[in-house]
């Protein structure tokens, strides 16, 4: 979760290419996004194209409530002030999917209103148009056909997260998880073979290829420095933390059955006063009750600062899912901090072997692990491993990795 500043662009401050401008114009098309940024889809995309050189690259962001330019290591909106979002609402979404028989994402994100925005925004053909989700280039593509190159960044392969969910939920969840998972297959059919795809790990890629797609470029994930962690959990009780956004169903799930399953098996099992806090923008009361109710302590909405704090003052984070669509970037907040970390889900190839992160399911592992941490200096040598891991593994890096695959494969 991140909330993210977004400064405007000076009045009159120009939106197209300026002339004898040698960068390499770069279209992201990301109808899904809006700041303040809050879930780890928009901030990948944002972090992640924004981190480009500004001395080489002109990045524009067609977000779904307005466009951006990237300048200095930022974003600028350079569309003016108080435009309203594009995207339709999850009802209306849902119902529009239904009465259409498209898919949920295009129904809620690529709507006339966005494509407007581009037809009105798009200056220049780019050389490189970057698609945000299959249903974005199969929509927004045929409005850009002039662009040089293009590049879709899939996120997870859609087919099986759905399914995925189909197994988690019940009832008429369960129904639509199983429907979007057909209408996600019918989608990828539709793709070229040709096109380029950005995969976020080894197993997405391999079941693209296994698809008949040709050029899947894998990519890491870039980490956000941070300075060496100085500040760790007091003396006291061992307090742990789940972070995410709380109007997303997966996180909602996973956190109430951590709650009503593995956390009374977890207090027992550590024989020590444990406090549990769960930090995330927009949580439904009666889920801020239900917590509550299991003794947890919630954050709602914090601020960067505040989330920060928050993190520097447990032993651990946790990630109790059992899949690892949207893990990556709590892998990477949590690294970045040097904040070790507890899940069911083994992390990104990079944390691999981290003494700092434990994959289990057995509470009783859990427990062991946090009264390891919570012995004299045990947190600072965590910090010290998990940040030594990431440094260097920028945003930046994880782009231009993503652009230099690309022109290899298109030499």
């Amino acid at each position: 979760m991140s909330i993210e500043a977004v400064p405007q662009a000076p009045a009159g401050a120009a939106s197209s290419p300026r002339d004898g401008d040698s960068r390499r114009r770069v279209a992201v098309f990301a109808p899904h996004l809006v700041t303040p940024i809050r879930n780890g889809g928009d901030l990948y995309i944002w972090r992640k194209w924004g981190a480009l050189d500004p001395a080489r690259h002109a990045v524009q962001l067609f977000a779904g409530d307005g466009v951006y330019e990237s300048a200095s290591g930022a974003w600028l909106r350079t569309d003016g002030p108080g435009g309203a979002p594009t995207l339709r609402s999850k009802a209306r979404a849902a119902a529009h999917a239904l009465r259409s028989g498209s898919d949920y994402l295009s129904s809620r994100f690529i709507t006339p209103a966005y494509l407007a925005r581009v037809r009105r925004h798009l200056a220049a053909p780019p050389e490189l148009a970057v698609y945000s989700f299959a249903c974005t280039w199969l929509q927004v593509a045929p409005l850009v056909d002039d662009a040089r190159a293009s590049l879709l960044e899939t996120h997870n392969f859609e087919p099986k997260f759905y399914l995925d969910r189909a197994r988690e939920a019940q009832g008429p969840a369960r129904l639509a998880a199983s429907v979007a998972a057909a209408r996600a297959h019918a989608l990828l059919a539709r793709l070229p073979r040709e096109l380029p795809l950005v995969a976020l790990g080894q197993s997405d890629a391999e079941m693209f290829r296994a698809h008949g797609h040709a050029t899947v470029l894998l990519s890491a994930l870039g980490y956000d420095p941070e300075p060496p962690r100085t500040r760790f959990a007091p003396q006291g009780p061992i307090r742990i933390a789940f972070v995410g956004s709380l109007s997303i169903w997966m996180n909602v799930a996973a956190i109430r059955e951590f709650a009503a399953g593995a956390l009374p098996a977890l207090r027992q099992a550590l024989g020590a006063p444990l406090q549990v806090l769960v930090a995330g923008s927009r949580p439904a009361p009666a889920l801020v009750a239900t917590l509550r109710g299991h003794g947890i302590e919630v954050h709602a909405d914090p601020g960067d600062a505040e989330l920060g704090e928050l993190l520097d003052g447990c032993h651990a984070t946790i990630q109790p899912f059992d899949s690892s669509n949207g893990l990556k970037l709590k892998f990477a907040t949590s690294a970045a901090r040097g904040v070790p970390i507890l899940g069911y889900i083994a992390p990104p190839p990079e944390l691999a072997g981290a003494t700092s992160i434990l994959t289990s399911r057995d509470m009783r592992e859990w427990a062991a692990f946090l009264r390891r941490l919570a012995a004299q200096d045990a947190q600072a040598r965590a910090a010290r491993e998990l940040q030594g891991i990431v440094r260097g593994r920028t945003w930046r890096a994880c782009a231009e990795a993503n652009l230099k695959a690309l022109d290899a494969a298109r030499a």
